[in-house]
Order: C-alpha cells, then sequence, then structure tokens
C-alpha cells in the first residue's frame, strides 16, 4: 500500500485492502513521501561530501586542522543532522496519522467518485465478510494498526536499520575518499604495516554500519522529541533542528 492522506478515505482503496485481507494477501504500508525524505536527506549528503572535498581543495587548503574541521561542521555536518532531525518530526507525524486514520476507520464514511459504485463495493465487502461491514470496520482496526507500525518502524526508532542505511549510502563514497587519501605521519594507507590497515578498514565499517547510522538515528529521535510542540516549518522547529544538528555534530566529530 503507497500511503498518503488520501488513502484511507478513498472507497476504492478500502475495496483493495478488503479483497487482500479476505484472499490473505499480505499487506505492506509505504508512506511515500517517506521515501521521498530518504532520497532528500541521500542527495544532500552527497551535495554535501562532494562540496566538502572540493572546499579542502581550493578555499581550506593550507588552514590549520581544526580551522578546516569548524568550516566543515559548520557548513556540511550540522546542516545534515539538522535536516535529518526534520526528517524525524516527519515520518513521526506520518505514522501518528496513519494510526489516527486506522482508529477512526469507518468504510461508510469512505469517497466515491461515482455513489453509484458505492452499493455495489458495499456488497461485495459484505460477502467477503460475512455480510457485515462492522466486521470487515473491525478487521481493519485490529490487523493495520499493527502492519502500519511494522511496516513504518518496526522497532522503537523513527525509522528501521535499513533506511538509516539507504540514508547513508551517498556518503560512503566520499568516506572511502578520505580513507584512501588519508595521511598516516607522511604514509599513504597502502605503505602501513598489515595490522594498522586491518585497524583503519575495520573502523570504516564500524563508521558505516554502527556509527554513523546511529548518529542518524539519534538526530531523528531528538528531532521529534524537540520540535513536538512546534509547526514542523515554524521558527521554533527550525531553531530545534538547528540545534540537534549542532549537538549530534559535536558528538559525532568528537
Amino acid at each position: 500500500v503507497l500511503w498518503d492522506e488520501r488513502f484511507f478515505p478513498r472507497l476504492w482503496c478500502m475495496y483493495e485492502i478488503a479483497v487482500a485481507r479476505s484472499a490473505g494477501i499480505p499487506i505492506r504500508i509505504l508512506p511515500m513521501r517517506m521515501y521521498v525524505l530518504v532520497a532528500m536527506t541521500q542527495v544532500y549528503g552527497c551535495v554535501a561530501a562532494v562540496g566538502q572535498l572540493l572546499g579542502d581543495t581550493y578555499v581550506t587548503h593550507g588552514w590549520s586542522g581544526w580551522q578546516r574541521d569548524v568550516v566543515d561542521c559548520v557548513i556540511t555536518i550540522v546542516p545534515l543532522f539538522a535536516v535529518q532531525a526534520y526528517v524525524g518530526r516527519i515520518v513521526s507525524m506520518m505514522l501518528s496519522r496513519i494510526q489516527e486514520q486506522v482508529d477512526i476507520f469507518d468504510v461508510r464514511s469512505a469517497e466515491v467518485s461515482v455513489e453509484s459504485d458505492r452499493g455495489l463495493i458495499y456488497a461485495s465487502i459484505m460477502e467477503m465478510f460475512d455480510g457485515s461491514l462492522e466486521k470487515f470496520n473491525g478487521d481493519v482496526q485490529a490487523s493495520l494498526r499493527q502492519l502500519a507500525t511494522r511496516s513504518f518502524s518496526g522497532q522503537r526508532a523513527v525509522l528501521p536499520y535499513w533506511g538509516v542505511l539507504w540514508q547513508s549510502l551517498s556518503a560512503i563514497p566520499f568516506w572511502l575518499s578520505q580513507l584512501s587519501s588519508r595521511d598516516f605521519r607522511g604514509h599513504p594507507l597502502s605503505d602501513l604495516p598489515l595490522s594498522v590497515r586491518v585497524r583503519e578498514c575495520a573502523g570504516f565499517v564500524y563508521l558505516v554500519f554502527v556509527g554513523y547510522p546511529l548518529f542518524l538515528a539519534a538526530a531523528m529521535e531528538l528531532g521529534r522529541r524537540s520540535a513536538r510542540s512546534a509547526r514542523p516549518a515554524g521558527v521554533s522547529a527550525a531553531l530545534a533542528y538547528v540545534s540537534v544538528g549542532a549537538l549530534i555534530s559535536a558528538l559525532f566529530v568528537s
């Protein structure tokens, strides 16, 4: 199910749910906007990584290490985690909206473009659910509430682990470039002893699959909590997102 705000209020969409439930077809709810947000963070991460590489080469080249780190953090890392905080807020709102629509679901209040279709759809649904629209309503409320939560997160985090990994894909080429070009006291990685190379590569794997996803998830969770009482696009919410970005960035680079 590709969910948006208009999915549950549409009668033909509810008929699709009825057919799937009656036939025992597994249902998974996939909010369309969530994947737009994931793609947005991937695009921003890619642009930020390219910008940092170009900046380190042509702008901050020759600066001291701490100056370059501060510029990279302010221009690249803080906005990245601020965007992630915003994503956490929006994803949480979508999950709440799905659960709200399921809780108040009633097929008899669904909308249909051609009113003459309503009777035909009701008759077909009643045939599949022992002659009762109420039974269908109860089935939707009992089953889709759990399905929505499981499909959307399946855990306490705002996004599941695989979703956070998708977000971090754009940063992997940047980290590979950093690892391959890193200067280890005047020597490239390829000239170092095997034990050191293994240690550095293990650190890279940890960063990609554990460290960075953990910080992304933390930014989303803090964004959801800090902006809970504010409008998603309000000034106070924006300040909350930036504050989360600064906090997570400080922890990430430390």
